[in-house]
Order: structure tokens, then C-alpha cells, then sequence
């Protein structure tokens, strides 16, 4: 009986340091997630009809013209989607009491991850 014991509490010390192995394991994959790029979509506001281009589009901050406020046009807008990572949703809200047209002098940007325009 002895040695039916002894193997029994060297399988049970396997399968414990087997699970703690396998928790570490899943808490470390956990962990590094969080701390990647992934975030939570963002929604940027586009308020003017312009066609000006973000002037710093790395900041994920839309603005085509930094001198009169935020000024986020629809290029500009797109810029700042594709410099951040994750999902985006793209909103107009462009002070107007009539119908407004954004004219376009170029193509606009490609669009790089996933965006809804919501127009």
C-alpha cells in the first residue's frame, strides 16, 4: 500500500504544478494583451466641410487646422482613424442650415482598419 501512495501523491503534485503552469500561462497571455495596441473604439466628430488634411495625424487627434480650434474635416478624419489602432466610427455633426457638400480637391485616404463613416 505504501507504494500505491506514494505514486498517487506524485501524480497529484503533477497535476497541480500542471494547473498553476496552465493558469500563469493564461494570466501572462491575458496581461499582454491589455498592454497591446488594442483599445476601445474611438468616435471622431467631423464639424467642418472642408478639405484640409490633419496636421499631425499621428496623435490620433483630428484636426486640419490647428489655429482656429479643432477643425476635423472628413480627410483629416480618416487620417486620425487610420493612425490608431482598433475600430473607429466617423460622425458629422457640420453646423449647417441647408444641405451640406464636402468638394473634394483629391482622392481621399485609404482607409486601413475598420471604420464606419455614419453619414
Amino acid at each position: 500500500m505504501t507504494n500505491t501512495k506514494t505514486i498517487s501523491t506524485g501524480i497529484d503534485r503533477r497535476f497541480r504544478t500542471i494547473v498553476a503552469l496552465a493558469a500563469l500561462a493564461m494570466l501572462a497571455a491575458l496581461l499582454l494583451t491589455a498592454s497591446g495596441p488594442a483599445r476601445a473604439s474611438t468616435t471622431i466628430i467631423v464639424n467642418s466641410a472642408a478639405d484640409g488634411s490633419d496636421t499631425t495625424p499621428a496623435n490620433g487627434v483630428c484636426d486640419a487646422d490647428p489655429t482656429a480650434g479643432i477643425q476635423c474635416t472628413l480627410r483629416a478624419a480618416m487620417q486620425a482613424a487610420n493612425a490608431t489602432a482598433g475600430a473607429d466610427t466617423i460622425e458629422f455633426d457640420i453646423p449647417a442650415t441647408r444641405p451640406v457638400h464636402i468638394i473634394l480637391g483629391s482622392p481621399l485616404p485609404t482607409i486601413k482598419e475598420q471604420v464606419t463613416i455614419d453619414g
